[in-house]
């Protein structure tokens, strides 16, 4: 878990490169939560395209009372699935089978 003050950097960061538009963010709630509050102290309304995982996109409580920053966020839900001739292939790989 980031800290509150490192997370204003980002935010900070982020807004000094005016083509800085995505955000991509696999992290938890309170994580997403503190991106949208340092952005709410910036002032960043609609300055960011949030994209993401369904740690925030299926629960309400990381953006509550932050819903005009985060509007227009993306998520996604990874899902999980078992290719176990994938994994054999995968497995298989080494540095010096390496063709290409």
């Amino acid at each position: 878990m980031a800290t509150r003050r490192k997370l204003i950097i980002f935010i900070t960061e982020f807004l000094k490169h005016p083509n800085v538009r995505g955000v991509i963010l696999f992290c938890t709630d309170t994580d997403a939560r503190r991106l949208l509050k340092g952005a709410q102290r910036k002032k960043a309304v609609g300055r960011f395209i949030w994209v993401a995982s369904d740690y925030w996109g299926t629960r309400t409580k990381p953006i509550e009372g932050l819903e005009k920053y985060a509007e227009g966020a993306i998520t996604v839900s990874l899902t999980e699935a078992n290719f176990s001739e994938f994994k054999a292939y995968f497995t298989s790989l080494k540095p010096e089978n390496r063709s290409r």
